[in-house]
């Protein structure tokens, strides 16, 4: 996950609280040594290493969240994928070397990419790669299943009022605070600037969060011109290309696993993905922030109790 995740609670009992707050901390960091394909001991690192050769058994946490990640690969209809990383490194590798890739070097990529050709096993907990030169990586999925792990933790420990975030994109309100209805959460518009003051915050929009998760996917700098680094951020597997007119994406649902792997599929699959989503899971609330045009107000889409009412469009 290669992040900071904090935790804020409210409660009486402050040394219960920072006990709780502390195993739920713990547990992220657990999660974390299982993975991070970033971590050469992780059973994620592991199995990039050696699932086209063998099936290779994991935890039953770790096969869990593949199960689930299979899961909302489908239902997104591919645009979320945590085996994209080929793609991904065929686009960074030809922004170094200032071009686009070409269509044969994207075709080669493409070969390796896809949840189908991810075999699970649940008899043995085991993984295994149906073709050469894939890997997985759960970055767009792991930061959630830890919050929604550390949750849990926080929970069984008694705690009703506590926010946890992730890098900020991933976030989860327990109850709520002291005196209000609710974790109030900004979502910064990623086309401008770093804020200067409070007043000057620039956000593409605010909700409030009651037992429910925030997941936020955005490219930064982004503002509808060729940037092939940006652009090498986040490509949509259905198409082998960004689609660079998207610039964030925000999901609210009960489970923060779901909010994270979900506003990466938005990101990624932008208005086609932003209407099926809407239409499958009406309990979610999408929001989707696209460039229409250079110097142009973004164009904001919602759906969703979290986000009606926004502005549409934000100069």
């Amino acid at each position: 996950m290669n992040t900071r995740f904090e935790i804020v609670a409210h409660g009486e009992n402050e040394p219960a609280l920072r006990a709780a707050a502390e195993a739920a901390l713990d547990e992220i960091e657990r999660l974390e040594r299982q993975i991070s394909r970033h971590r050469p001991d992780s059973e994620i690192a592991l199995v990039n290493r050696e699932a086209w050769r063998r099936p290779v058994r994991v935890s039953p946490n770790v096969f869990e969240l593949l199960e689930r990640a299979r899961l909302l690969w489908h239902e997104s209809g591919g645009a979320f994928d945590p085996t994209i990383l080929p793609l991904l490194e065929c686009w960074r590798t030809a922004a170094l070397e200032g071009r686009t890739p070409a269509n044969a070097e994207l075709e080669r990529a493409r070969k390796s990419v896809g949840m189908d050709k991810v075999e699970l096993q649940e008899a043995t907990r085991t993984v295994r790669f149906a073709v050469p030169e894939m890997a997985l990586d759960l970055g767009a999925i792991g930061k959630g299943y830890a919050i929604d792990c550390a949750v849990e933790v926080m929970r069984e420990n008694n705690v009703t009022s506590a926010f946890i975030h992730g890098g900020t994109s991933s976030a989860h309100g327990i109850g709520c605070p002291p005196d209000q209805g609710g974790w109030r959460v900004g979502i910064s518009n990623p086309t401008r600037p770093a804020p200067r003051a409070e007043l000057d915050a620039g956000f593409v929009a605010e909700i409030m969060l009651h037992d429910q998760s925030l997941g936020v996917s955005a490219v930064p700098g982004l503002d509808g011109k060729s940037d092939l680094g940006g652009m090498a951020r986040i490509v949509n597997p259905l198409t082998a290309k960004p689609d660079v007119t998207a610039v964030l994406a925000a999901v609210v649902a009960k489970s923060a696993t779901d909010a994270d792997a979900l506003s990466t599929a938005l990101l990624a699959g932008a208005k086609e993905c932003f209407k099926k989503l809407s239409m499958m899971r009406p309990g979610c609330s999408f929001l989707l922030a696209c460039n229409v045009a250079c110097g142009q107000p973004l164009q904001i889409l919602h759906s969703g109790l979290a986000f009606s009412g926004q502005t549409a469009e934000l100069a």
